[in-house]
């Protein structure tokens, strides 16, 4: 039964939030982090 979940989530279609995205990639032009995540880390 695990293993159907991880394969609903797997199959599931995901985007990428547009606003959320610019306000990460200003503040990495910045050289702030966000959250764990540094620019150097993608």
């Amino acid at each position: 039964m695990h293993y159907l979940a991880l394969d609903t989530l797997g199959s599931t279609k995901w985007r990428v939030n547009r606003r959320v995205l610019a306000v990460v990639e200003s503040l990495w032009a910045q050289g702030r982090t966000v959250g764990v995540w540094s620019r150097d880390m993608m």
